[in-house]
Order: C-alpha cells, then sequence, then structure tokens
C-alpha cells in the first residue's frame, strides 16, 4: 500500500487557530501573584503534583498549574504535573465538548 506524504504547512494555520481559541478562556488563569498564600519558594514537580490533587477548587487546581509554568523561575513542567491537571480536569468534566 502506498501512503502519500501529507503536507503539514497545509494544516498548521487550522492547528494555530484552534490551539488560540482553546486558549483564550485560559487568559484568566495568567497572573502576577501566586494563586495561593503558602508558595513553595522552590518548585519540584512532585510538591506541585501534590498540590493539584489536594485543591478541591478545579479553577484554583488550574491557576496554580498556569502559574507554575509562567512565573516561577526555573520550572518546567513534565509528565506527571501535565498528567494530575489533565486528570483533575477530566473528573470534573471541566471541558467544552
Amino acid at each position: 500500500m502506498f501512503l502519500s506524504r501529507v503536507n503539514a504547512t497545509r494544516f498548521q494555520p487550522l492547528v494555530v487557530s484552534r490551539l488560540f481559541s482553546a486558549a483564550v478562556p485560559l487568559l484568566k488563569y495568567c497572573t502576577d501573584k501566586p494563586p495561593i498564600k503558602s508558595w513553595p519558594e522552590r518548585l519540584f514537580p512532585k510538591r506541585l503534583v501534590s498540590m493539584i490533587t489536594q485543591q478541591q477548587n478545579i479553577d484554583l487546581a488550574l491557576q496554580i498549574f498556569m502559574y507554575a509554568g509562567k512565573s516561577h523561575p526555573g520550572f518546567t513542567h513534565n509528565y506527571d504535573t501535565y498528567h494530575s491537571i489533565l486528570f483533575k480536569l477530566s473528573r470534573a468534566r471541566a471541558f467544552d465538548p
């Protein structure tokens, strides 16, 4: 069977527009202040996973996730942090169809 190559540049504008439209509602979660008062000085992925999973408020869990990735120096998300926030949001059915 012959499979042709798909031109990736043809689909790029569609992907970018979908990503942007999906990110617009999340802009309210970007803040300069830590979402919780007891924010750790040094943040590790394991600690962030713990903070997200212990949080009962879904919006606050997402704020914690977003703040850690954007405003905490030297921190980068990994598989565990992405998994924890996606699991939390999916259990709350917090995705639009």
